[in-house]
């Protein structure tokens, strides 16, 4: 997603599962982690510092494709859709 006066886009990070459905039903490579990180993204967050937030930001991001093949995650980030 790109916003009006940005030079740069955001991505979404999907549990595995979500990012491979994604993946088939578009046709593009997904950002995923693994599905137990569904638990820290069940509650909203009241700071930055709470338990969940800290997990989610130390978690391994990778990609996944229409295939379920991972997909190294500089070909996700770098790929125009």
């Amino acid at each position: 997603m790109v916003l009006p006066g940005d030079d740069h886009g955001l991505q979404f990070v999907y549990p595995h599962e979500r990012a491979t459905q994604l993946a088939k039903r578009t046709n593009q490579n997904v950002l995923s982690m693994r599905n137990e990180m569904t638990q820290n993204m069940a509650a909203p967050a009241k700071s930055a510092g709470e338990s969940s937030v800290q997990e989610l930001e130390k978690t391994d991001v990778s990609g996944v494709n229409s295939t379920a093949d991972p997909v190294a995650l500089e070909i996700v980030i770098l790929e125009k859709p």
